[in-house]
Formats: C-alpha cells, structure tokens, sequence
C-alpha cells in the first residue's frame, strides 16, 4: 500500500500519464484501482484530516480552526474532459473547471469544491460553507473577497458562520496583499508545483477534488517530517574529517585576506600615479588653450612683378613704314615691312 501511495504522489508531482509510470512500480491499473477506490470511499480526505490535525498540533493550535478563507481558482480543461462538467470563467476568460478551497490561517485546505468554470462565486461559497460546517463546528468567521456577494454572507448565518468580505482600499495602487486572506492565494500557488492540477485532467470532478487533496497530503507530510539541521560542535565531535576541513577554510580565509591587503595597497598606487598623470594631462591641455589663443602672425610682402612695356602695334599703312610698292618682294622674308632691301635703290642689272 506504501507503494501505491507513493505512485500516486509521484503521478500528480510530475503530470505524467497512468500508462508512462515507471516500470519498476506497481502497474498502472492496480494504481488505478486504489486511487479510485479511496476516492469513493473517502480515504484521501481522512489521510488528508489526520495529517492536518496533526499539523496544527505540532504548531500549537486547536485541531479545527475557528477562521477560514475562502476563493476560487480557474483552470483550463483538457481535450478529453466531458464538456457537461466545464464551462468559460467570463470574467478571467479561462474555458475549464473552478476550483475553490477553504483553508485555514496556516494553509492547509480544510475542504475543496470542483465546479464547471461558469459556477458564479455565490455558488462555490455556498457549497464551501456547507462543508465546513459539516465538517466540524468551531468556524465561526469566514473571508471571502470582492467576487462573493451578499448571497453567501446570507447563507453563512443560516449555517452559524459570519462571512466578511475583504474589500480593498480604493486609494491603494498595484498588487497589496490582504492580510489573513491572502493565505489562501498562497495555497493556491502551492498547488501548481504539482503538475497534473495545472490542467484539469481528469474527466470526473471528484477525480480532480482527490487530486488537490492528494497533493496537500504530500505538502503535510514534508512539513511534519522536516527535521532541523544539527548542531556544528556536534557534528565535529562525531566526524573529525569536518574539523580538518573546517581548519583548512580558515587557513585559506587568511590568506586570500593577506592577498586583498596587498591588492588594497597596489591600488592606492596605481590611483596616486594616475592623479599625476591627470594633472600633467591638464597642465598639456591649458598650454594648449594658451598657444592657440595667440595672435596669428602677418602674412610676408610679396614682391610685385615689374610691368612689362606695351608697344602699340603698329599701323598697316605707318609714316615709318615704307609704301607697299616698295617693301621686299622676297616671299622667304620674315620683316616684309621692315626690312632693310626695301629701302635700297635696285642696283643696275650687271650683264657680267
């Protein structure tokens, strides 16, 4: 039986299908027949009673409480699930089942209510009264938030319980947790560490109430076996391997400390010289600015290139120009105008 039942918490910590089990556990179909069988007959909620009892005795309190908190939680369904026990939550647009819990002031579920996703909250808070007051009969106070209305605050008097809402302060901004409400939001992030909650599986809703159940068993059972850690002169007393090891850890820690004392002065060097160097930085930089203020020197005196002397060109027809009739006949003469054979008288011709 101790291996079924540690099949069972193993399926619904990882989600994985009854058929992939491991193989070195019981079969899948006798774990399946426990679990249902236990389910019908109720066993899941008397191991998950016992464990609670226990658990608020361990932590000095009465074995039922006296205050509750009350809310819903919405998930999504699965393809398989029959579509007569879902619906569509409208106000967070989540198409599944509603889970709603009532846990105490430490969080531990004191009942839990599987409805269609389209179950107003009136009708889970009816339903949750109902079975704590079943249950047993020392609630007297029950939180519940905005969502519920004044149905279920009528309800609780007719069952002896006075239901409060928490309503939140209008000037406060962002998310601000309620006191002794919130408690219950904290059960439900708990539940989604185990995976086969984070999606309605299963396609009876006892099957998923058997499964919250389930795992605030297992969640129990950590916290009642968690044992504190040993004392240290204990544990040297009984291992001396620990006190070597503990000798070497302070050798080490004295020297990686002489080494930050070194490392401590380096660095008051290295910043003292790169002061100096900042400041002859500086000094370079004012120069700079100084050299660059002074006036620009006067460009020199070029020398201006002496004028050249225009001769007027002159005339075709010139006073100091022969005539034309008498001007060179040679066609090889360059100075036709001027040339000096235009002057002279033609020389008689000379026979010999």
């Amino acid at each position: 039986m101790r291996e079924i039942v540690n099949v069972i918490l193993y399926q619904n910590r990882t989600g994985c299908q009854w058929e992939f089990l491991p193989h070195d556990r019981p079969p899948p179909g006798a774990v399946k027949y426990y679990f249902y069988l236990w389910r019908d007959q109720g066993t899941d909620q008397d191991i998950h009673d016992l464990l609670r009892w226990h658990l608020r005795e361990k932590r000095k309190r009465l074995v039922d409480p006296g205050l509750v908190v009350l809310d819903t939680q919405s998930v999504h369904a699965a393809v398989g699930v029959p579509a007569d026990t879902t619906g569509k939550d409208v106000a967070k647009r989540v198409p599944g089942r509603k889970r709603c819990l009532t846990v105490d002031v430490l969080g531990l579920v004191m009942d839990c209510v599987v409805l269609p996703a389209s179950a107003h909250e009136n009708t889970a808070g009816i339903a949750l009264l109902d079975g704590v007051a079943g249950q047993c009969g020392t609630v007297t106070e029950a939180l519940v938030d905005q969502g519920f209305e004044k149905s279920v605050v009528e309800h609780g008097k007719n069952v002896g319980i006075d239901v409060e809402i928490a309503e939140r302060n209008p000037a406060e901004k962002g998310f601000v947790p309620q006191a002794k409400r919130w408690i219950v939001e904290q059960t439900n992030g708990i539940l989604i560490f185990y995976r086969r909650l984070v999606r309605d599986y299963e396609h009876r809703p006892a099957s998923s109430r058997s499964l919250a159940l389930w795992a605030m068993t297992s969640v129990m059972a950590c916290r009642l076996t968690r044992v504190p850690p040993p004392l240290l002169e204990d544990c040297m007393s009984e291992n001396p391997q620990i006190t070597a090891v503990l000798e070497y850890v302070e050798t080490r820690e004295r020297e990686l400390a002489d080494q930050a004392a070194q490392l401590r002065v380096r660095i008051e060097e290295l910043a003292a010289q790169l002061g100096e160097f900042d400041a002859e930085c500086e000094n370079l930089r004012v120069t700079r600015k100084t050299f660059l203020a002074l006036p620009a020197p006067a460009p020199p005196k070029s020398r201006t290139a002496p004028r050249r002397r225009t001769i007027p060109p002159t005339s075709r027809f010139s006073t100091h120009s022969p005539p034309p009739s008498s001007r060179c006949g040679r066609p090889t003469c360059a100075r036709r105008s001027t040339c000096r054979s235009s002057r002279r008288t033609p020389r008689a011709h000379d026979p010999s």
